[in-house]
């Protein structure tokens, strides 16, 4: 296309001139993307803004506008709420194949985001389990031993699995539930996502165990893919609804 060309587009589609009030570009760089907000009043406007990126798509070579790669850690993989830095730790899930299970651990996390073509996770301590999501509700878990890599599935998500070497011995069933669950304290998740790219990031995160707290929603029901926090202090855990196993922390 050639510079005539190209001017004669924009001076067709910008007449009559526009008020600057009419239009209103917003760009905020959040979650490593740039955001852009148009507030267009009237047809003649839409067609000349859609006629000035035509223009600038020809101009650069580019037919598309490409959103920023991101990822972040969630109970399941869903849309991202605002405010959130790539690498962020939101969410875990209580679920897992069997209450009490020291093969599958609750604590499942997925990993969400934009873009995402690969992931790899690694552990130093126990093991991990993949969680895909079948038909009719089912699920189908295998133990991958201390890495995973594959293409990303946003039906799939993750927890820790302690080997049968190291579960405890211990008769009194919650004490050796809580025994299990603490092979894993202080492990370091390596978490690596490719985008498609090629680009990739990787962030690190420690376990922590202890006694979480299960929030309710306005109903009163436990929301159990919602942990975020241990108990605090100064709770009472006969009257505060908790579970216990494991969260993540982002450690960079």
């Amino acid at each position: 296309m050639t510079d005539e060309r190209l001017e004669q587009i924009l001076r067709q589609a910008l007449v009559p001139e526009i008020d600057d009030s009419e239009i209103q570009v917003q760009k905020k760089v959040r979650n490593n993307k740039i955001k852009m907000k148009k507030i267009i009043k009237g047809g003649l406007l839409a067609c000349a803004a859609l006629a000035l990126i035509v223009a600038r798509g020809f101009a650069n070579g580019v037919q598309d506008v490409k959103s920023g790669n991101f990822f972040a850690i969630t109970a399941y993989a869903a849309e991202l709420p605002e405010g959130v830095t790539s690498g962020d730790v939101l969410t875990l899930s209580a679920f897992s194949a069997g209450y009490g299970s020291s093969e599958y651990l609750d604590g499942r996390f997925a990993i969400s985001g934009q873009n995402i073509e690969k992931v790899k996770i690694s552990t130093d301590k126990c093991n991990l389990y993949t969680v895909t999501s079948l038909d009719k509700g089912e699920e189908h878990l295998v133990i991958v031993g201390n890495t995973y890599e594959g293409a990303y599935n946003d039906n799939m998500s993750f927890g820790m699995s302690v080997p049968e070497e190291l579960w405890s011995n211990n008769d009194n069933m919650q004490a050796a539930s809580h025994e299990d669950i603490d092979q894993v304290n202080g492990a370091i998740l390596t978490i690596e996502v490719t985008f498609a790219d090629g680009s990739t990031e990787v962030h690190h995160y420690r376990l922590i165990t202890g006694k979480i707290y299960v929030p309710a929603d306005e109903n009163g029901y436990l929301q159990w893919d919602n942990l975020t926090r241990f108990l605090t202090t100064n709770e009472n855990i006969e009257e505060t609804p908790y579970t216990y196993g494991y969260l993540m922390e982002k450690i960079d």
